[in-house]
């Protein structure tokens, strides 16, 4: 799912990313309210703007966190490798989700342009990026 974003990739990164676009059923599946419907609403413009997320150039390697919303939920200590604001809204999760943090870097680095909230609910991958930033 990310490797179309890399700085590599000869995907087209606007149709990719509208297929990432979740749903308000998706927001729903992965937050409780009322933050899921704050995160719709505060969302809704860059979805319309047609941003694209992706590495820089020479930012061809992708570096993966895979967890669970639980592992948030519960402070597993996978749930060091998201941004900290999670912990500040790990009740308003839903359990039982797959979650993913991801960053492009240049072969050999360990940083590089950062993104967390690609979630799989309601059978397919959606982002729902920085949820912390949203009150």
């Amino acid at each position: 799912v990310v490797a179309q974003f890399a700085a590599d990739s000869t995907a087209d990164r606007k149709a990719a990313m509208s297929r990432l676009r979740p749903t308000a059923a998706d927001y729903r599946a992965v937050y409780r309210e009322p933050r899921a419907s704050k995160l719709e609403a505060a969302h809704k413009a860059i979805w319309d703007s047609g941003q694209t997320i992706g590495g820089k150039a020479g930012q061809t390697e992708i570096l993966v966190v895979f967890a669970r919303t639980d592992d948030l939920i519960d402070a597993k200590p996978v749930a060091r490798e998201f941004p900290g604001g999670y912990a500040q809204i790990a009740a308003d999760l839903q359990r039982g989700v797959p979650i993913v943090r991801f960053k492009f870097v240049e072969p050999g680095k360990s940083s590089g342009m950062a993104f967390d909230g690609l979630v799989h609910v309601n059978g397919r991958w959606v982002l729902i990026p920085a949820p912390c930033r949203v009150e």
